[in-house]
C-alpha cells in the first residue's frame, strides 16, 4: 500500500484526475498555460470520468455567462434620504436660540409686571464705622 493511498478517500479520483480537473477549471476562466492545456487534452482523451466532469463544468459556466443580468425589483417604498448632520445641527441651534430668546422675553415681561427690580442704591453697600474711637463709659 502506497503512502498516497493511505491519505486519500477510497472514492476520491486519482491524483492525475484532480490535476486535470483543476486545470480544466483554470482553462474555463482563461487562466491555463498552453502546456497545461496540452496535458489536459491528453488526459481527457484517456479518462471518461474527467470528460464527464469537465463537460458539466463547461455547461454550467456557459449557462452562467449567458444568463441575463436582472435588476432587483424594489421590495417596498424607497426610504427618504435622511437630512445631513449639518442641517440637523443648524436646526437645533436655531431652535435653542429661539427658546433662549423666549425665556429672556418671558423673564423681562414678568419682572416689569411685578414693578421691576428694586432701584439701585447710590450709597456704599458696606456700612461705615463710626469715627469715634473713645470707649463707652463704664
Amino acid at each position: 500500500m502506497s503512502d498516497e493511498s493511505l491519505h486519500r478517500r477510497p472514492d476520491a479520483p486519482p491524483q492525475a484526475c484532480l490535476v486535470a480537473r483543476l486545470t480544466a477549471t483554470a482553462a474555463l476562466d482563461g487562466e491555463a498555460a498552453e502546456t497545461e492545456l496540452q496535458a489536459l487534452r491528453v488526459h481527457l482523451a484517456a479518462c471518461a470520468a474527467c470528460r464527464a466532469v469537465v463537460a458539466r463544468h463547461e455547461s454550467l459556466v456557459a449557462a452562467v455567462r449567458e444568463a441575463p443580468l436582472e435588476r432587483p425589483r424594489a421590495v417596498g417604498p424607497l426610504a427618504r434620504p435622511r437630512p445631513s448632520l449639518r442641517q440637523t445641527g443648524r436646526a437645533l441651534l436655531v431652535a435653542a436660540a429661539l427658546a433662549a430668546v423666549a425665556l429672556v422675553g418671558a423673564f423681562v415681561s414678568e419682572s416689569r409686571r411685578d414693578g421691576g427690580p428694586a432701584p439701585a442704591q447710590s450709597g456704599p453697600l458696606i456700612a461705615e464705622r463710626p469715627t469715634d474711637t473713645e470707649a463707652p463709659p463704664g
